[in-house]
């Protein structure tokens, strides 16, 4: 599946429309039409930004990484929801629940949100 399509796969998938892409990206909704009948590919130089929107990797848009991890990306998408409070509970419950796979956690303590 070739990128635009995979975009397009996953708005789908995560009932978003194309204008809430292009709103997001700042951009006319014409632009996704160009990019739809492959008039332009300039959906390139936003990748980065479209990948953010849709909770993907690049990688998984441009097809490196086929294996993609549905649990995790509806983890993302609720915790996006959530206000800071719930999202803390969220990571304590995880924690708590998993301890036992949560022992090399502390390898990102020193990165920044």
């Amino acid at each position: 599946m070739d990128t635009i399509n995979k975009i397009m796969m996953l708005l789908e998938k995560n009932n978003l429309s194309q204008k809430e892409l292009t709103d997001y990206l700042e951009l006319d909704k014409s632009t996704f039409s160009a990019w739809k009948n492959g008039k332009s590919k300039s959906f390139y130089k936003y990748l980065s930004q479209i990948a953010n929107f849709l909770n993907v990797s690049t990688d998984y848009l441009l097809g490196k990484n086929l294996k993609s991890d549905i649990d995790i990306r509806r983890i993302a998408r609720a915790r996006n929801k959530m206000p800071e409070e719930d999202q803390e509970r969220m990571m304590k419950v995880l924690e708590l629940t998993f301890s036992k796979y949560f022992n090399d956690d502390f390898i990102d303590d020193d990165i920044d949100e």
